[in-house]
């Protein structure tokens, strides 16, 4: 869809505080951000180019919201937060920078590196202390609004017993771009995975699940770009809820997510479960260099869902789609990842994928030892 032109000035209502993130209804849009600290917020629309400023002032439990009847899926937003700037207490609130929101589906464009998208004056003599005032939104990838209907019929999550499950760990791009028989257009895409020539190579291995490394919208580290290179592997989460669209087929904002739900469900059609490998410890939110990409310049304090989320980080694996924990009494299986021989498929597993034979048991010290 087409976003609205917006009326001036922009029609609001209150909104909701649940869930977060942007949601649409089929009539317009609620968007929902956490914030502790902050002392204001601004919801920013671009449109071609034009930035609009929405203020948000409603509020509940440190939830700040607001409902646009106007707004449509595929609309471009990021938020502005207003707050203290006091590095000894932790706080480094810099509204001269745009915020992709943290609970976003989906995420446009990559980030353009420069020292606007410090929250500090690089290179000034109070190092880290010192505001920068530079707009970052030319560089800043925009959160999306997507329409999460989808039909996904009578799909169900295949839950294989542990004791019969065979892990295919492979990187969508690598294993797509590489396989020989995956058409040349959807190389390196979510939809080359399920490309028939790739189906039937992960059922001749007899895989009964691909964990993908990470597909989360990410970035790659300026230290990289200043060289040539860029960051292959993905570890480096700045969207734990949206794809990235480096790796979609599709073109149109947000439309990559249906092409990953697509994915997912052909492989449950297949007999096969996704796995994503997700760090919560490893990101691309900020660090000493108080990079102001995402979420630390929002909260001081993370919400409960958040900090749930970082309780997770001690799981290396988690089921998409239909995810289940691991029952109680039930194998660890990343002991068996730590003693998997590879199986490479048009080339090292290292660039491409790795089968993972069920687990067989903890690991003696013998096993530990030669693997």
């Amino acid at each position: 869809m087409t976003p609205r032109a917006w009326s001036t000035p922009v029609r609001t209502r209150p909104g909701r505080p649940s869930p977060l993130g942007a949601t649409w209804d089929g009539s317009g849009v609620n968007f929902a951000l956490f914030s502790e600290n902050a002392q204001g917020v601004e919801l920013c629309l671009f449109d071609d180019g034009r930035e609009t400023r929405v203020p948000v002032t409603e509020q509940t439990e440190h939830v700040w919201h607001v409902y646009l009847p106007e707004a449509r899926p595929g609309l471009r937003y990021g938020y502005r937060v207003q707050g203290p700037w006091e590095p000894a207490a932790g706080h480094r609130f810099n509204a001269a920078k745009l915020l992709p929101d943290p609970y976003a589906r989906a995420l446009d464009g990559t980030v353009r590196w420069s020292d606007a998208l410090f929250g500090y004056q690089v290179g000034h003599p109070d190092a880290d202390l010192a505001p920068d005032g530079r707009d970052s939104a030319p560089g800043m990838p925009k959160s999306v609004v997507i329409d999460g209907a989808f039909t996904w019929g009578n799909d169900r999550p295949p839950r294989t017993p542990w004791s019969q499950t065979v892990i295919y760990e492979l990187h969508v791009k690598g294993f797509t771009a590489r396989h020989p028989g995956v058409p040349r257009h959807l190389r390196g895409t979510y939809a080359g995975l399920i490309a028939p020539a790739a189906l039937g190579h992960l059922r001749s291995l007899g895989v009964t699940a691909v964990e993908l490394m990470p597909i989360h919208h990410f970035v790659a580290d300026k230290h990289l770009r200043d060289r040539g290179l860029t960051n292959y592997w993905g570890y480096n989460s700045i969207g734990f809820f949206a794809p990235d669209v480096r790796y979609a087929a599709t073109r149109g904002a947000g439309a990559h997510v249906g092409e990953f739900k697509t994915m997912v469900k052909i492989l449950h059609d297949e007999g096969i479960e996704v796995i994503l490998d997700v760090v919560y410890n490893h990101t691309a939110e900020g660090n000493p260099d108080q990079r102001l990409l995402g979420a630390p310049a929002v909260r001081a304090a993370r919400p409960p869902e958040r900090r749930a989320l970082g309780a997770g980080a001690r799981h290396a694996r988690r089921r998409a789609a239909g995810t289940r924990r691991r029952p109680a009494g039930r194998p660890d299986l990343r002991h068996g990842v730590a003693l998997a021989r590879g199986v490479p498929a048009g080339g090292g597993h290292d660039d491409v994928g790795l089968v993972t034979r069920a687990w067989r048991g903890p690991p003696s010290r013998a096993r530990a030892a030669a693997a």
